[in-house]
């Protein structure tokens, strides 16, 4: 049975943002927009439902609204160039937009642009990151009026670092690779050549003694 999805106004939101700035305890508002006709979007909603339904430890220090794309943020996407459906996330802490950047550990070079707009589909894991990974981030500048928080783009779509994957694909071409060296190719036409030479010699075989055998009777005649 489908999550049933309880949509906000950007007023409740705006509320929100604001009643957070007087606040002693971090609280984050979270802010998904989607709609519920697209899978992807919708799943993404779903899971921001279920979190705010349990939000577990940060079940005092989260709030989540989902605005409706179709019907209330048509403009917000079109500003933003996003087309109607996407799956996006907002964080807001002290009044103000948490920007991200997206890094990998692995990368020494890192990304140094951020945006305050996640796009992507979202599951369970990946909120849980995100709202561990800011309220981290905020919690060692509590009074920080910018807050950017780095994600790691291989945690959020869970993808091992440092490890090569070969598909079944792939095997099955190093498998064709042998083929197409031409060496079985080579002796399949070999033994067909050696069947067909074989196969004449025996006809001429036959015709031989065919001939022979007229000869006999025509002497006997």
């Amino acid at each position: 049975m489908a999550t049933k999805i309880s949509w906000s106004s950007f007023g409740e939101v705006k509320r929100a943002i604001e009643a957070n700035t007087s606040h002693t305890t971090v609280k984050l508002v979270l802010v998904g927009y989607g709609v519920t006709y697209i899978p992807p979007s919708r799943t993404s909603l779903e899971f921001l439902s279920d979190f705010a339904k349990d939000s577990g430890p940060y079940k005092e220090r989260v709030k989540v609204f989902l605005i409706d794309e179709e019907r209330i943020a048509r403009k917000f996407c079109d500003d933003n160039e996003f087309v109607v459906g996407t799956p996006l996330l907002q964080v807001y802490y002290n009044g103000k937009s948490v920007r991200y950047r997206y890094v990998r550990k692995d990368n020494v070079d890192g990304d140094t642009k951020s945006t305050n707009i996640l796009i992507g589909q979202l599951h369970s894991t990946t909120i849980q990151t995100i709202v561990s990974s800011t309220l981290s981030a905020v919690n060692k500048n509590p009074s920080s009026e910018n807050v950017v928080v780095d994600l790691d783009v291989d945690v959020l779509t869970n993808v091992p670092r440092n490890e090569e994957f070969q598909s079944d694909d792939d095997e099955d071409d190093d498998d064709d690779s042998d083929t197409d060296t031409g060496e079985d190719t080579t002796e399949e036409d070999s033994e067909s050549e050696n069947t067909d030479e074989g196969k004449k010699h025996k006809e001429e075989e036959l015709d031989d003694d065919e001939s022979d055998n007229d000869d006999e009777d025509s002497g006997d005649d």
